[in-house]
């Protein structure tokens, strides 16, 4: 989630080049508060605001989850089911394929975004 191409580490990436290169002093510290401070100057675009804002949350929601629950690298698919189902409660996905995809369709977008504002390939 956090070092894939178009994870959080992307998505937090974007939004602070934004900040440092707006010409409108959008400063903030919290990442939620800074998409939104960045649309409201003008800096993202409705549809990559909404993009970036809904992959943090989400980002953040599995990290927090993952963190608290399992150790080393062990996979959700290896997780006990109350904690599999944990998971999918934080996508609202009914199987941990569906959510699977939710995190590359995800990171697709977020990697476009990327591609987009930075210039280079995430």
């Amino acid at each position: 989630l956090k070092r894939k191409r178009g994870g959080l580490i992307d998505s937090e990436f974007i939004v602070q080049a934004l900040q440092l290169t707006s010409p409108t002093g959008v400063f903030r510290s919290n990442t939620r508060d800074a998409i939104v401070a960045l649309h409201s100057a003008g800096q993202l675009s409705p549809a990559d605001a909404a993009a970036l804002r809904e992959a943090w949350t989400l980002y953040t929601r599995l990290t927090q989850i993952l963190r608290l629950s399992i150790d080393g690298d062990q996979g959700p698919e290896n997780a006990p089911r109350g904690l599999q189902q944990t998971l999918l409660n934080a996508t609202a996905m009914p199987d941990l394929a569906r959510a699977d995809s939710l995190l590359d369709e995800t990171a697709l977008q977020i990697a476009k975004i990327f591609h987009r504002v930075i210039g280079v390939p995430a």
